[in-house]
C-alpha cells in the first residue's frame, strides 16, 4: 500500500496498521456490514471527514443535542436544581426562564437561536460554580 494511500483514508490508515492483529477481523466485519448497506466503509468515513465540520461543525451538533436533550428530557431543569445551591435566586430564575422560553419557539428559531443561550448558559454554569 503506497503512502498516499494511507493518508487518503482513515480506514487504510487502520488497515496498515492492523495487519498482524486479530482484530482486524472486526473491521472488515464493519466493513462487509457498511457494504451490504450499499456504502464502503473507506467511502462513509471520507465522506463523514469531509463534510461533518462544514455542514454542521462540532459545536453546532453538541448545541443541537443539547437542545434535543433539554427539549425531551428536560435536562436544563436538573441543570438549574444543582445550581440553585449556588446562583442568586434572581439570576437562576432570568436564566431558567430565559431557557424555558427558548424552547416555546417554533422548531427552526429554536435551532437557529440556540447558540446565544447556550454561551449564556454556559457562562452563567461557569461563573456560578467557580463562585460557590
Amino acid at each position: 500500500m503506497s503512502d498516499f494511500n494511507v493518508l487518503r483514508s482513515p480506514l487504510n490508515f487502520l488497515r496498515s496498521r492492523l495487519q498482524n492483529i486479530p482484530h482486524r477481523d472486526v473491521l472488515q466485519a464493519e466493513e462487509v456490514w457498511w457494504k451490504n448497506k450499499g456504502l464502503a466503509i473507506s467511502d462513509a468515513i471520507d465522506r463523514e471527514a469531509m463534510i461533518l465540520a462544514i455542514w454542521e461543525g462540532i459545536s453546532h451538533r453538541q448545541i443541537l443535542d443539547g437542545l434535543e436533550v433539554m427539549e425531551r428530557k428536560h435536562a436544563h431543569k436538573l441543570l438549574f436544581l444543582r445550581l440553585a445551591q449556588f446562583a442568586p435566586s434572581k439570576e437562576l430564575h432570568d436564566m431558567e426562564s430565559e431557557a424555558d422560553q427558548h424552547l416555546k419557539l417554533p422548531h427552526e428559531q429554536r435551532e437557529a437561536l440556540a447558540e446565544p443561550l447556550f454561551r449564556k448558559l454556559a457562562v452563567f454554569t461557569a461563573e456560578t460554580l467557580t463562585h460557590k
